[in-house]
């Protein structure tokens, strides 16, 4: 049952309508199809809602978590005691323009990808098939081992702690490997500019066929949150986890994937507590035969929203 005072509930209740729904379960919100009720679920279309919302929630000093596609983030078997945050509406939109496409938080990857080929532009084809929002994607760094989104980010808008938009270039976002400012700040992506580059539509179409090419070696059809671990220094962790013997290992309903050891899949009913055995078991196993402790690069959270951690100290 939700845990919102009855000020909290009905001040939703005003402000979204049937755009907020209470005790929702997260598990039909995340990739992995994992993850216990939320006391709100809120789509938010607009900032001004957005803001409302917001000033809502502080005032009666309810947590919140932005939720995006749920593709890197697992939330805790019991649930989240807050109110998830879904933007949508004109936090989806995207404006192709001469170099660049201006694009929403909640707008999905490959939609910005197909818009821009449609305009002859390209630059961006080595985010296909990751199914994240651009958001997400941002805060995460989202890419390939040797590219990334914050190589093509000109631009941020943020609502920042206060609620005022701000603007930060490239430079503010200090984006690394996985990493950015952003998934510190407290702030909400609002929407970001890329910049693209003229291509032939038929290069485009066959620089997509050959990132999706590659990830026909991914288990893309069984229920997963992506790679579970960040790539060490020079090193690959599905080749590490290969290499302990670990394709197949099961906690509970979760297995690392027979097709590439740096997922795991959800063979039906599995468990956020699954999803943690089976990590810490992976990565002693790893640090056993290696020396090396991989890092988890999916989010596990706890019932708080705060990241959950590994036995060791190690966020996961």
């Amino acid at each position: 049952m939700s845990s919102l005072p009855d000020a909290v509930t009905a001040g939703l209740e005003g402000l979204l309508g049937d755009l907020v729904r209470f005790d929702e379960p997260l598990g039909r919100l995340t990739s992995m199809g994992i993850g216990g009720p939320a006391d709100a679920f809120c789509r938010v279309g607009d900032l001004p809602k957005l803001r409302a919302v917001l000033d809502l929630l502080d005032a009666h000093r309810v947590p919140r978590l932005l939720f995006g596609r749920g593709s890197n983030l697992l939330p805790d078997d019991r649930g989240f005691r807050g109110a998830v945050i879904r933007l949508e509406g004109e936090f989806a939109a995207i404006e192709v323009q001469e170099r660049s496409v201006e694009a929403g938080a909640a707008a999905w990857l490959g939609t910005v990808i197909e818009r821009a080929m449609s305009r002859d532009l390209g630059g961006l084809e080595f985010l296909t098939g990751i199914p994240g929002s651009v958001g997400g994607a941002l805060i995460g760094n989202a890419g390939t081992a040797t590219e990334a989104i914050g190589d093509a980010t000109e631009r941020v808008h943020v609502l920042a702690p206060g609620w005022v938009v701000r603007e930060l270039s490239r430079s503010d976002l200090e984006f690394g490997y996985r990493k950015s400012v952003l998934k510190g700040m407290g702030a909400v992506v609002l929407r970001a500019r890329l910049s693209l580059e003229p291509r032939p539509r038929a290069g485009i179409a066959e620089r997509l066929r050959t990132y999706a090419e590659r990830r026909r070696g991914q288990p893309l059809a069984m229920p997963n949150v992506g790679c579970i671990f960040k790539n060490p220094a020079a090193e690959s962790a599905g080749r590490l986890i290969d290499r302990a013997g670990l394709k197949g290992e099961r906690a509970g309903r979760i297995e690392v994937s027979r097709v590439h050891a740096n997922f795991m899949v959800n063979v039906g009913g599995g468990t956020a507590a699954d999803v943690r055995e089976l990590i810490r078991r992976v990565r002693d196993r790893v640090r056993e035969s290696t020396g090396i402790l991989l890092e988890p690069e999916v989010v596990l959270l706890d019932e708080t929203g705060r990241p959950s951690l590994l036995d060791a100290g190690v966020p996961c």
